[in-house]
């Protein structure tokens, strides 16, 4: 339970810190909040330290706990507070539902350690080498000391568990298991806040319960929740990237940034995905009213500069026991007949009942039914990451020279966590309609008797551009604003309730 909370206040610490720099406006409940500031703690607190490696400093317990400092210090200082916008209540049921599965994971992690070969063999060991040697190019790294299993992977997650079991003292990995349940749940309530916001408290909270009880999250030994391996802080790193550019609050474009650095740093087919969102935001930002080009700065360089410095570290190790894509996509002319095989092969997995019940077969008909609505443009977006991160695996599938099937069984279930974050939103699409102009009324009150006149209209749309105000937060403005107008004002029968 120490680990715990070590793991919590760490890096919800470096997160809150991290979201008081970036000045980013984040709303809702206690919980959701919890699950952006956990993310962002583990992509900031991973981005600094690799930096520091790259730079030669020895990641000793002292730059660990500088690292929390200056974090702790950040938090106590005071800055800017954003006025609260409405917090949104869940229906009790379905938030029972959705607990459930993670108090019995909890349980069984109190006990039981870490039990996924792939991820202690791979993941964890580049983390114990990073607490004894205290570099991440020493001795393990250039295969002097064991061999280096893929050692191209990048080590945001294992320097976030070398942090845990550093500073508890203790390199034994049943410390950093709370590190990856906390992962699961915050991907869980990241979904939960990214419907929410466009299709309400309800569509949220029901989507939301269906995750845990997938047993590829709460069961599954190899990318489940209770495991080693970074699937499952990776599909809650593209869940968190997605949620803050569909919602496009304040500061939207530089947290955006973070959340791609953090992907790139991830795992090595972080960067391909940190690229497909980057587009995705940059297409909806152009298409937008506002169509501000300043936005690529804070969201471009962060994942630029991540890259770099993977390039840097890896000129330093050496290539071992990984499989060279980039030559390997060479041979994709010749290889493209297999594409079919490789498409049905992850298909197969994804009809797996046994690990994903009908889920995948409610998304396809979910995606065939956003596509023809084509509702709004977010879920367009989603229907597109989905795609845009799922294509580029078929493509590996097809060009590597291992035994598909044998690929696909070890292989598929993990890499098709990674879209569940969009895959949900296209289901919530499907089912649920967006916040519609009669919520919207009811939320604004409008039989109270204050007159909106067209001034106010344009006066209210420019505060909108300035800000780039939520739907609940713009709510929020407009309540306070019809607050100050004197009472007793009717809206004349000509003009139609106000329509965001």
């Amino acid at each position: 339970m120490i680990a715990l909370a070590l793991t919590l206040v760490w890096f919800v610490t470096i997160g809150i810190a991290g979201h008081k720099v970036l000045r980013a406006r984040l709303a809702g409940p206690v919980l959701d909040r919890f699950a952006f500031y956990y993310l962002l703690g583990l992509a900031l607190n991973g981005i600094t330290l690799f930096t520091l490696g790259v730079l030669g400093i020895t990641l000793a317990a002292g730059a660990f706990v500088a690292v929390f400092t200056v974090a702790l210090l950040i938090v106590v200082t005071p800055s800017k507070r954003f006025d609260a916008a409405p917090t949104p209540r869940y229906p009790v049921i379905p938030t029972i539902i959705f607990f459930i599965p993670f108090i019995a994971i909890a349980a069984d992690a109190m006990w039981v350690p870490l039990r996924d070969y792939d991820g202690r063999a791979f993941w964890v060991l580049k983390a114990k080498a990073i607490v004894h040697e205290e570099r991440i190019d020493g001795p393990f790294f250039q295969g002097g000391t064991s061999v280096n299993l893929h050692s191209e992977y990048p080590l945001l997650m294992p320097l976030n568990a070398a942090t845990v079991m550093k500073i508890m003292g203790d390199p034994d990995d049943r410390r950093i298991r709370w590190m990856y349940l906390l992962a699961a749940l915050a991907l869980c309530l990241a979904v939960r806040a990214q419907i929410r916001d466009h299709f309400g408290a309800p569509a949220g909270a029901w989507c939301a319960a269906v995750l845990p009880w997938l047993p590829q999250i709460s069961t599954e030994l190899e990318g489940g929740a209770m495991s080693a391996f970074s699937d499952v802080p990776l599909a809650a790193f593209i869940a968190a990237a997605f949620a803050t550019l569909l919602r496009r609050a304040e500061g939207w474009e530089r947290l955006t940034g973070i959340w791609l650095a953090g992907l790139v740093l991830l795992k090595n087919d972080g960067t391909m995905i940190a690229a497909v969102i980057a587009v995705i935001a940059m297409v909806l930002e152009l298409r937008s009213e506002y169509r501000r080009i300043r936005f690529l700065f804070p969201l471009a360089v962060p994942p630029l500069f991540a890259a770099a410095l993977l390039a840097v570290w890896r000129s330093r190790v050496p290539f071992e026991h990984g499989k060279d894509y980039g030559r390997l996509i060479q041979d994709l002319p010749s290889r493209w007949p297999g594409f079919f095989d490789a498409s049905c092969a992850l298909l197969a997995h994804a009809a797996d009942w046994n690990q994903w019940g009908a889920f995948w077969i409610v998304v396809l008909i979910a995606t065939v039914i956003t596509l023809i609505r084509r509702r709004s443009a977010e879920s367009v977006a989603a229907v597109t990451l989905m795609a845009g991160i799922l294509l580029p695996y078929i493509v590996a599938y097809t060009v590597t020279d291992w035994d598909l099937a044998e690929l696909a069984g070890k292989s598929a279930n993990r890499l098709l966590t990674h879209v569940l974050s969009p895959a949900m939103f296209i289901i919530a699409a499907a089912v649920w309609p967006r916040m519609t102009s009669k919520k919207q009324s009811e939320l604004l009150d409008l039989e109270s008797g204050v007159l909106i006149t067209p001034a106010d209209v344009a006066a209210l749309e420019h505060a909108k551009k300035l800000d780039h105000l939520s739907p609940e937060e713009y709510l929020q403005f407009l309540l306070t604003f019809s607050a100050s107008h004197p009472p007793g004002r009717e809206i004349p029968p000509r003009h139609e309730p106000f329509r965001l």
